[in-house]
């Protein structure tokens, strides 16, 4: 089965200019509630890294600014993204939110949509979000004209809690040792259902699952686990397939911590049950605020169960958040006998480098 998930991938813009009707909903970040856009009859599209050189976005935010901020307000001034119709954030990295704050100012036709999130995500969040929940229901019935219902929430709300189910199912059988899986698939999986509708990508999965569930056994690679913020991109999974690295799980919001939690208890009141697990799902390192911390023992429970091998920390350049997290993650990941190596991605990807210091690793595990 040729890889019809990176097919869409790469062809991602081309999809979503065809969407029924042209409406199509821009979301920077993970924590936007996409049952919601959904319902409303937009596509909620996940913006991805472009990862091309770019100098564009120099005079609207600094230098010293992460890379995927950049490279965002980037593709939005250069017109990449034309054909969105609205875009939504909800407050996270603050760097994030001033490319979002760039381009609510500098690119023309794009109706634009801010939702406060606590970042401090304690017993009162949920109620908090809620209410931006449902102020968003409200400007999106005003601005597009249309009636949110119950229905149309509770069938968005079963659209993606199947979809959940079934990329779930796959890390599943990702867990087999050797996995049959190969990294580019999982990932771009993953990527798909950021930018599909839906109940399409639903129908891609179970079909992959059972070509899948049919295919014979591999050869053993060595096992690799992917931690913290990538772009949104496959030329680094690409890579590690080439080098004879298998990813077989990951930690990143283009990932697990995308579609990890359900929806439930959402027949009563689907607002709530939206608000709510987007306040409880796996905390991204801005939104990890308790103590202990949710992020590392997470992170080592994903090692062990999925035998993983060789650990890639992956974070964009000049990103806090990330970099305050690494040290943590990285000594936890290292007691466990698990090889380490942080990358922070720049644009363009210096692939030539990353392929060295990957091989290196990768041959001192086979040699071990």
């Amino acid at each position: 089965m040729y890889n019809k998930f990176s097919e869409i991938f790469q062809a991602r813009h081309e999809y979503a200019q065809s969407y029924p009707g042209g409406r199509v909903m821009g979301c920077m970040c993970t924590l936007a509630p996409e049952e919601l856009i959904y319902a409303a009859g937009f596509l909620p599209v996940r913006l991805m890294g472009g990862h091309q050189p770019q100098t564009i976005a120099d005079p609207y935010i600094p230098a010293i600014f992460c890379s995927y901020c950049r490279d965002l307000l980037a593709q939005g001034l250069q017109g990449r993204y034309h054909y969105l119709k609205g875009l939504v954030h909800t407050n996270s990295c603050e760097k994030l939110r001033s490319a979002f704050e760039s381009w609510q100012r500098h690119v023309a036709g794009v109706q634009t949509y801010f939702l406060w999130m606590p970042q401090v995500l304690d017993h009162g969040a949920t109620e908090i979000f809620l209410s931006e929940v449902r102020y968003f229901k409200e400007q999106l019935e005003r601005d597009w004209q249309v009636n949110i219902n119950t229905e149309d929430l509770m069938r968005a709300i079963e659209a993606y809690n199947e979809n959940r189910r079934l990329m779930k199912r796959v890390y599943e059988l990702a867990r087999e040792v050797p996995s049959r899986i190969s990294g580019e698939e999982l990932m771009s999986m993953v990527l798909a259902s950021q930018v599909m509708d839906k109940k399409e990508h639903n129908q891609l999965v179970r079909e992959f699952i059972k070509e899948l569930e049919g295919r014979e056994q591999g050869e053993q690679g060595v096992r690799v686990m992917i931690v913290g913020q990538t772009s949104g991109d496959l030329q680094l999974v690409q890579l590690l397939d080439s080098l004879g690295g298998n990813v077989v799980v990951d930690e990143t919001c283009f990932g697990i911590r995308y579609f990890f939690e359900e929806i439930d208890d959402y027949k009563e009141d689907p607002l709530e049950a939206i608000a709510n697990r987007y306040i409880k799902r796996l905390p991204c390192p801005i939104k990890d605020g308790d103590i202990p911390r949710k992020r590392v023992p997470f992170i080592l429970d994903l090692a062990r169960k999925y035998q993983v091998q060789f650990a890639l920390l992956v974070y964009p350049t000049f990103c806090d958040p990330h970099s305050y997290d690494n040290p943590a993650i990285r000594e936890a990941l290292l007691k466990e006998g698990i090889k380490v190596l942080e990358l922070a991605e720049d644009f363009p990807l210096p692939i030539g480098q990353l392929r060295t210091r990957i091989e290196a690793t990768l041959e001192s595990l086979e040699f071990a």
